[in-house]
């Protein structure tokens, strides 16, 4: 036997074999974006209303298409150099269309949370409330992304099993969970509501990974930036409402402060030049690093709608 012509066929037949792979998965992945941007459009469009109208007689679907949607945002966000293990999106959203696409399957249901709750104290009373333990929360809507076998499987791929969402003036805020409300989801979701809790503590942080890792893209200011603020609103009259403010809203407040600094507004107390010149530095940092500085709040990945017609 030819060992050497057999070794040199089996190369070949290989390479063809994995080259057809790889064409294929391209051809998938290519298909997949079609979808993802053929069902954008009839989320959006003016026939919206009869498409999820339809939609909603077919719930297993409904919930499928909106996956797809999900999937889509990741790609959008990884084609940004944005992409996540945790995170949310912030969608411009002008007309709601979005946020309606997810909130009008038939399973999808109001839930408390405890995200966005300084932005809908100070901007939407009507998403605010308190528990029965006298804890803040926002009233928001939760979607599980899961079958309907006895424990739930997740139906996306990267294993995710609930979306979290709002409206935020324009926008919609989406945050995908690891788990829902349900029974069954209950436990895990509480340990994991309490580790975030503690990445954001002041204390405890330190025992945990901090939201500033590049994985996490939540709706949180890095600490480096909320120190450099703190210390440069220090002198100012106003500091505790100035940081607060900042807190509640985002970095998009932070930015506006900041720009009053270094342009020497009125309402804005200069102490001296060194301060100014933190302010200066502490913008230009923060400019290079994100987009979107008139609506951010923290490090969440923002879409706008160019982004959703072009991803």
């Amino acid at each position: 036997m030819n060992y050497g012509r057999l070794s040199r066929s089996l190369t070949v037949f290989l390479l063809i074999f994995v080259n057809h792979i790889a064409y294929s998965s391209s051809i998938i992945e290519e298909s997949k974006d079609l979808v993802s941007k053929k069902l954008y459009t009839e989320i959006v469009n003016d026939g919206r209303h009869k498409f999820i109208a339809n939609l909603k007689k077919q719930p297993k679907e409904y919930l499928q298409h909106i996956s797809c949607f999900f999937s889509h945002l990741l790609k959008i966000a990884a084609d940004k150099n944005q992409g996540f293990e945790e995170g949310t999106f912030l969608i411009q959203d002008p007309d709601g269309a979005i946020h309606d696409f997810f909130s009008n399957h038939p399973h999808a249901y109001d839930r408390n949370s405890s995200h966005l709750i300084g932005y809908y104290k100070r901007h939407d009373k009507s998403k605010f409330g308190k528990n029965t333990l006298l804890k803040e929360v926002s009233y928001m809507r939760g979607l599980d992304l899961v079958d309907d076998s006895f424990l739930g499987k997740s139906i996306n791929p990267t294993g995710k099993r609930h979306l979290l969402f709002s409206r935020v003036g324009d926008y919609t805020f989406i945050k995908p969970e690891n788990w829902g409300t349900s029974i069954v989801d209950v436990l895990p979701h509480s340990y994991e509501f309490v580790i975030a809790q503690m990445r954001i503590n002041s204390f405890f942080r330190f025992f945990v990974e901090k939201h500033d890792d590049l994985k996490y893209r939540n709706e949180r200011i890095p600490f480096s930036i909320l120190e450099q603020y703190e210390d440069i609103i220090a002198l100012q009259p106003n500091k505790n409402e100035l940081l607060m403010r900042a807190k509640d809203l985002g970095i998009h407040n932070m930015v506006s402060v900041l720009y009053n600094m270094k342009d020497n507004k009125d309402d804005i107390i200069i102490i001296d030049e060194s301060t100014r010149s933190k302010a200066i530095n502490l913008l230009q940092e923060i400019e290079s690093e994100y987009d979107h500085l008139d609506v951010r709040i923290g490090r969440e990945v923002i879409i706008d709608q160019e982004d959703l017609r072009e991803g």
